[in-house]
Parts: C-alpha cells; sequence; structure tokens
C-alpha cells in the first residue's frame, strides 16, 4: 500500500505525540526550528536528520514508515509504549510536584492554626483591656 503522508506528517505525529515542540526538537538535534517547520511541511529530509530525530524522539526508523493503516491502528493502540508510558523524567518532575504539593498544604494548615491563635490571643487581650478600663474608671 502506498504511503500517503509524507515523512514530514509523521515526524510532526510523533513529535506532538511526545510533547515536544518543534523549536525544541530543532535544539535537540542541533537544527533550527525553521527546519523542522520545513521538513514537517514538505516532507524532504535527509537520511542522517531524519535517523537523528528518530533517536531523539524514541522512534525507530520503521516507526516513521508505517502505512497509514498501520498509523492509524497505532494513534488508537492503548497498548503502544509511546503513548501508554510516561517517560522518567515527567514521573519524577510528577512526583516532586506532589511532594511540593503536600508540604505547601502543611505549612498552609499550620499558618490558619497560627492565625487562629493569634486571633484567640487578641480576643484576650481585648478583654483584659476592656476590664483594665472598667477598674480604671472613676466611681461616679
Amino acid at each position: 500500500m502506498e504511503e500517503s503522508l509524507h515523512l514530514g506528517h509523521r515526524v510532526a505525529f510523533f513529535r506532538k505525540l511526545k510533547g515536544i515542540n518543534q523549536k525544541d526538537l530543532g535544539v535537540k538535534i542541533n537544527k533550527t526550528r525553521a527546519l523542522i517547520s520545513f521538513i514537517e511541511r514538505t516532507g524532504k529530509i535527509n537520511h542522517r536528520t531524519l535517523k537523528l530525530i528518530a533517536e531523539t524522539l524514541g522512534i525507530t526508523m520503521e516507526d516513521l514508515h508505517m502505512t497509514d493503516e498501520e498509523l492509524a491502528l497505532f494513534k488508537n493502540s492503548g497498548i503502544n509504549s509511546l503513548k501508554s508510558q510516561l517517560d522518567d523524567k515527567v514521573v519524577l518532575e510528577l512526583e516532586f510536584y506532589k511532594r511540593e504539593n503536600e508540604l505547601l498544604h502543611k505549612m498552609l494548615k499550620q499558618q490558619e492554626r497560627l492565625v487562629e491563635q493569634h486571633q484567640k490571643q487578641a480576643k484576650q487581650q481585648e478583654k483584659i483591656i476592656q476590664i483594665l478600663e472598667e477598674q480604671n474608671k472613676p466611681n461616679p
């Protein structure tokens, strides 16, 4: 079966699937964003650059040469490793932000308790001031 999507469309598909923009992909392979855009629009790419892109995206050259039917199956597949697994960096970042969120939540609770304590102290001091003012009032 003849492929109707050119290599550029396939590069764009896998790049987006990995959550990488054109500029970042260009930086990773030491090419410009404009070149990545050109490749994705035209499908014109040399073998060495195509291999670099595939390696950077964590895919094989065969992945880039799938037929349209295979690509459609790939898009809809729930078992594909590119689609079903987050890379280690993202997992670590999620864990970091989860821990940071938990810590911030604890700090917020501590601050709320301190505010409550200060409010109670302020009320007690107001009562003391009222009592002292009443004691210092001259008797009629």
